[in-house]
């Protein structure tokens, strides 16, 4: 979708206009982990082994899931935004912002240190919900982020951007239009 250029369909809705937006049964999910929630949920309905993998029963390991995603949240994206944007926040430099950003960057760094995935050697909902935030800020300056000392992070950030999944979904779309056939994703199995 083209963001300064928002469906009515979508301004119709009311409220937030930001993507991704859910809307099934009458109900409305504005927010991202909503709305991989909602999907976890209906795979668990069908014995989805990946589902319980993303999100396991054991309560203390989803704990952890929601307080490192509430970390991501509510204190890295904001030092993302201002480090991708900082000629729109001058009160700092980038390099200010990038290193307020590589607090998190350096929690992720040992977190990885023993494991190829956040909670150790399968993935999890963490790593998915986490990993689009840090390409983020992997792209502001990829020379850098290659450089850095992060180099557990980039191990890891690697397996989601080469992998056969992220490649079939990374690609451009014509702009939604209403009346449009619906585009399923993954558009072929995985």
């Amino acid at each position: 979708m083209v963001l300064k250029d928002k469906p009515i369909e979508l301004l119709n809705l009311g409220g937030r206009s930001t993507v991704p937006q859910l809307v099934h049964n009458g109900v409305r999910y504005e927010e991202s982990l909503d709305i991989i929630f909602w999907v976890i949920e209906q795979s668990k309905h069908q014995d989805n082994v990946l589902a319980t993998q993303l999100w396991p029963n054991d309560e203390l390991k989803q704990n952890i899931i929601k307080e490192w995603i509430k970390d991501n949240d509510n204190e890295f994206k904001g030092w993302l935004d201002k480090y991708k944007y900082a000629d729109r926040f001058p009160e700092k430099d980038e390099i200010f912002y990038r290193e307020r950003g590589e607090q998190f960057l350096y929690k992720l760094e040992c977190q990885l240190s023993d494991n190829a995935f956040l909670l150790g050697n399968s993935l999890s909902l963490l790593d998915v919900a986490i990993f689009p935030f840090i390409r983020q800020f992997a792209g502001v300056n990829t020379g850098w982020f290659e450089a850095s000392k992060y180099v557990n992070v980039r191990k890891w950030l690697s397996l989601f951007l080469e992998s056969q999944e992220f490649q079939k979904i990374m690609q451009k779309y014509p702009k939604w239009q209403n009346d449009q056939e619906k585009t399923i994703f993954p558009k072929d199995s995985l």
